[in-house]
């Protein structure tokens, strides 16, 4: 886990996302930068991905030697890497069967209680049973920002939070964007900050609210989109790095 940050263990996309991502030369933070001033010259369409993109996160926890000797990790589903065991605690599936995408979290039935959970009232289907699956619970799903009533709908994880759990997926996501004119050096390079992050990746929307619907007004700048949105896909803007060769000319926009 990222210390300090509730960040994820590990983020993975099927292969329908990759591609959508390779073929939109989104993989650096300079392709992802044309894409958001092409949409804002209206030669690109907003980005929305495939209706079978799938992204799936991950939490996991070391065991010790003395986890091992007690059995802790018999009701985890675990991994080793290095001689070191590991066991997962959380698990997010995001699907983009619907527009703003489909979200669940589900997790170890040991964790950390979440007061703001709403737990889940349909059993567990029969093939889990007498697996290790059958220790992990549905923490919640989520589709919109608000409930029919106009209520902000709650998804968080323990785990992926870092114990910040009174939040929403949805509306943190949703501020995910690109920036058009990322400020560069006199060599061309992206400018950085004192600690060598992407300094234009810091002037992306940041979320007034941990739940409800995002404020369209901070994607804008006099009245006009600003920061085009990357349709809920954090990996993108997050990940991205500068190029560090010529791209191919199709992604020169």
């Amino acid at each position: 886990m990222f210390a300090g940050r509730g960040g994820i263990g590990e983020t993975h996309i099927n292969k329908v996302a990759y591609k959508f991502i390779k073929d939109n030369c989104l993989w650096s933070f300079d392709g992802l930068s044309r894409y958001s001033k092409a949409v804002m010259l209206g030669k690109k369409a907003p980005l929305t991905f495939p209706p079978d993109a799938i992204e799936v996160k991950a939490v996991w926890v070391t065991f010790t030697p003395t986890d091992i000797a007690a059995g802790k990790q018999k009701t985890y589903y675990t991994a080793t890497l290095n001689n070191t065991t590991y066991g997962l605690v959380a698990l997010h599936v995001l699907t983009k069967d619907i527009p703003m995408w489909f979200w669940a979290t589900f997790h170890h039935r040991d964790n950390p209680k979440n007061v703001d959970e709403v737990p889940s009232t349909y059993p567990q289907p029969k093939a889990l049973a007498n697996t290790v699956w059958s220790n992990y619970v549905l923490g919640g799903t989520q589709g919109d920002f608000v409930t029919p009533t106009g209520k902000p709908t709650i998804l968080s994880d323990f785990y992926v939070e870092n114990g910040f759990t009174r939040s929403s997926c949805i509306t943190c996501h949703a501020n995910a964007s690109g920036v058009p004119d990322p400020e560069r050096t006199a060599d061309g390079k992206l400018k950085r900050t004192s600690k060598g992050a992407i300094a234009a990746a810091l002037l992306a929307p940041q979320p007034a609210a941990a739940i409800g619907a995002p404020d369209f007004t901070a994607f804008e700048s006099d009245g006009k989109l600003a920061f085009p949105p990357t349709d809920f896909v954090w990996s993108i803007p997050f990940r991205a790095k500068e190029e560090k060769a010529p791209p191919p000319a199709r992604c020169l926009i």
